[in-house]
């Protein structure tokens, strides 16, 4: 596709491309979805544009997996400032919405560390209000997302541990996977300080 393949090409050229922001957003109403995930994916490459970092959050609760997944990521880049924004959308009532915003909270990493406890309430309460599709998802999903908070997700090991109990596998395995992390992380914070 020739229109992703240019958006992909103002997205490597970074700043110097910025003034065309407008009409990549423009974009994001194209019928292709691999040109929507073009434009998305090219948005945090022309610098810290906060309006860019709202569309993005915006394309979270968009109804195609294929925008949604690339705008996740993408806020990963623009951390703090958005983050309260984006923990905002874990009250939505899809499920496949609100795993896309705890992977967008994962990709933010520490930077998002001050909703670990809100993260860690989908541990227990994946439905959210009336949602009753994926919730095993919901909380593999929140599990991996609490391991990419750093120490700060430490004082929720035991809501996680709960986890290993769980009736899916999928979402034993996340707990596994993130347990083991947090505690490489503790152990990591705990001889630094030594």
């Amino acid at each position: 596709e020739v229109r992703a393949a240019a958006i992909a090409a103002f997205g490597e050229m970074g700043m110097a491309s910025a003034a065309h922001v407008p009409l990549v957003v423009e974009l994001l109403q194209d019928r292709a979805p691999e040109v929507r995930a073009a434009v998305v994916e090219a948005l945090p490459r022309f610098g810290p544009d906060e309006g860019a970092a709202y569309i993005l959050v915006g394309l979270l609760v968009h109804a195609e997996p294929e925008v949604r997944d690339p705008a996740a990521k993408a806020l990963g880049a623009f951390g703090e400032p958005i983050a309260t924004e984006v923990a905002g959308l874990l009250a939505h009532r899809s499920a496949a919405i609100r795993i896309s915003v705890l992977a967008a909270l994962g990709h933010m990493g520490e930077a998002a560390s001050q909703h670990a406890a809100v993260i860690a309430d989908e541990l227990e309460y994946p439905c959210g209000p009336g949602a009753r599709e994926d919730r095993w998802r919901v909380r593999a999903t929140a599990a991996r997302t609490l391991a990419q908070m750093g120490v700060v997700a430490l004082p929720h090991m035991p809501r996680l541990a709960m986890l290993l109990k769980d009736r899916e596998p999928g979402v034993r395995a996340s707990a596994i996977t993130s347990l083991t992390t947090m505690l490489v992380r503790a152990r990591a914070s705990q001889a630094a300080r030594m």
